[in-house]
């Protein structure tokens, strides 16, 4: 096969797939089809759109950022916090003793 057209995308986390997918859709408005290139190559955010770009889907619905994460519904457990520190510090033990049962118990 000869790649006469190739797109290569980038990463970005979910800011990136919305930033490249947006990028992308207004092409596709505008009559430039990024997914009718001969090889798309893309990491990360970048393979998330280039997935949906060589599949032909609707880039649209991944154009638009996520709602952010409420801090408040994060809960951490002072003591268990505490209690993880102490094992991680704790020199006294081997290093796949630290691992084993000391830490995630219910």
């Amino acid at each position: 096969m000869t790649v006469k057209t190739a797109v290569v995308l980038g990463p970005g986390g979910p800011v990136g797939t919305a930033w490249l997918a947006g990028l992308a859709a207004g092409l596709r408005r505008e009559g430039v089809d990024l997914g009718a290139a001969d090889l798309i190559v893309g990491t990360s955010a970048g393979a998330i759109v280039g997935a949906v770009l060589a599949g032909g889907g609707d880039l649209d619905w991944l154009a638009v950022l996520p709602p952010p994460t409420d801090p408040g519904g994060v809960r951490t457990d002072p003591q268990r916090l505490t209690e993880v520190f102490a094992t991680l510090g704790d020199t006294e033990l081997e290093r796949a003793e630290q691992w084993n049962g000391q830490t995630g118990r219910s």
